[in-house]
């Protein structure tokens, strides 16, 4: 396999793995760290902007009014990110779409990028909490609980099958025990209607 191609597929994929499970709550069919670029002609993002998109919040923090907004966990800057008014527990963001698609797959981003280059006091990011346990519920009754950590890659959410949906929601029912944080919340959400095959190979052996 080309370095290059497994670099970029790969990435961090040794971050986060949780097992399927039906015994304990808090573990989910599928989660993992995932490539950054994740655009398909035939598997398109199905809460991009540009295909109908659109996010609400619980609340949101308004200092500055244009900085934490709901819709900041679409599109493609992983700096911008939706942060709440102090809330925690319970806050939730759900993205709605402009037809009923098929959603399998969700890729979450639990805290924005730092930018490289600072020119304003807002672009040091806010004072959210890093979600930890959320459950993703879609508008036809399917849900599916996870626990997110504390890294700044994508991490793949994976619904047990496809469902038909006018809407995904994302509830944060625990955050990261963190220093000088208020609120919570997220960097980027991303839908899909098919499951991503890893295009790395694993290899297992015995001891």
């Amino acid at each position: 396999m080309e370095r290059r191609k497994f670099l970029k597929a790969g990435g961090a994929m040794a971050g986060a793995l949780a097992l399927e499970s039906g015994l304990y709550p808090w573990r989910i069919p599928v989660l993992l760290a995932a490539a950054e670029d994740a655009s398909s002609m035939s598997n398109p993002n199905l809460a991009d902007p540009k295909l109908g998109g659109k996010a609400t919040a619980s609340s949101h923090s308004d200092t500055p009014t244009w900085g934490y907004l709901p819709d900041n966990v679409l599109g493609d800057l992983l700096q911008t990110s939706w942060e709440t008014d102090k809330e925690t527990t319970g806050a939730w963001v759900e993205i709605a779409f402009a037809k009923d698609p098929m959603v399998n797959e969700l890729w979450l981003l639990s805290k924005p990028h730092p930018y490289d280059l600072v020119l304003d006091p807002y672009m040091r990011g806010g004072k959210m909490a890093t979600p930890r346990k959320i459950t993703c519920s879609l508008a036809g009754g399917g849900s599916v609980r996870a626990e997110l950590r504390q890294t700044r890659d994508f991490q793949i959410v994976v619904f047990p099958q496809a469902q038909k949906t006018r809407s995904v929601r994302i509830t944060i029912n625990d955050t990261w025990p963190e220093a000088n944080t208020s609120g919570t919340g997220l960097g980027k959400v991303r839908v899909f209607a098919q499951r991503h095959a890893p295009s790395f190979e694993i290899s297992v052996y015995s001891m």
